[in-house]
C-alpha cells in the first residue's frame, strides 16, 4: 500500500543530478561552500573517508579540490554507483566496495556520512568511527556546529569530533 514511497527515495533525486550538468554545478557550488566554512575548524587532515560516494560524487570532487594532499577513499556498498561515479573521478580518488558500519573504526582523519546513509546515525553522532565526521543531514536536524548546504535542498553539513 505505501510503495508509491519509493518514489521518494534519496536515489531519484541523485540520478536526476547525474543527467544534468547545471545541477552538477549547483550542488557542487552549495556544497563547497559548506566545506569551506568549516574545514578551517578542523585539524589537519591527510586520509578521508566518503562513505557512499558512488552515483554523483560531489564530496570527493570538491574534499580532492580543498585537500589536494589528502588521500581521498570513497566507501560504497553498491558496486554500480561506484562504476558511475568513477566516470566523474581523478585518478587519485581510491574506491572501495564495501558496507561501512559505523561500530567500526575508521582509518581517518576526517569521515563524510551522506544523507542517505544506511546505518546507525545517531552511533556517528555519538561515537564517530574517525576523529571527526561530517554529517550531511536535515536541515532540522542541527548537531552542534555546522553549515548550511542549501535552502532548497533542506540540507545541511553538521560536525562531529570525539
Amino acid at each position: 500500500m505505501l510503495r508509491w514511497l519509493d518514489a521518494f527515495s534519496l536515489d531519484s533525486p541523485e540520478r536526476r543530478v547525474l543527467r544534468s550538468a547545471r545541477l552538477q554545478r549547483f550542488v557542487l557550488s552549495v556544497h563547497e561552500r559548506a566545506f569551506k566554512t568549516l574545514l578551517p575548524q578542523l585539524p589537519p587532515i591527510h586520509r578521508v573517508t566518503i562513505v557512499g560516494g558512488g552515483l554523483y560524487p560531489r564530496s570527493a570532487l570538491i574534499l580532492r579540490r580543498l585537500l589536494p594532499d589528502a588521500t581521498v577513499t570513497i566507501v560504497d556498498a553498491k558496486p554500480e554507483h561506484l562504476e558511475i561515479a568513477s566516470t566523474f573521478l581523478p585518478r587519485n580518488i581510491e574506491v572501495e566496495h564495501r558496507f561501512f558500519d559505523a561500530a567500526v573504526p575508521e582509518p581517518a582523519d576526517l569521515l563524510v556520512i551522506p544523507l542517505a546513509f544506511i546505518g546507525d546515525r545517531d552511533r556517528v553522532y555519538r561515537h564517530p568511527a574517525a576523529k571527526v565526521a561530517l554529517v550531511h543531514d536535515w536541515m532540522w536536524r542541527r548537531r552542534g556546529r555546522g553549515a548550511r548546504v542549501s535552502w532548497l535542498l533542506l540540507k545541511r553539513l553538521n560536525l562531529v569530533t570525539r
